[in-house]
């Protein structure tokens, strides 16, 4: 399945989940990037969110504790 694809892919997973908005910050410099690795990159990660891959973060780094 090309990248396009697996975004429509998880793009309709997250939809039946009522999920209406998702947002992402990318790295400076992304234009050089291929569209294609930007795409499998996303589609691989809700990917993963949607399966249960992933692990709750508290803080981050030198996020300072509240």
């Amino acid at each position: 399945m090309g990248a396009k694809e697996r975004l429509q892919a998880v793009q309709l997973a997250l939809e039946s989940r009522g999920v209406r908005d998702v947002k992402f910050f990318f790295k400076l410099g992304l234009a050089e990037t291929p569209k294609s690795d930007v795409c499998n990159g996303v589609a691989d990660f809700m990917d993963a969110y949607l399966n249960g891959r992933f692990k709750r973060v508290e803080k981050i780094g030198d996020a300072v504790a509240v």
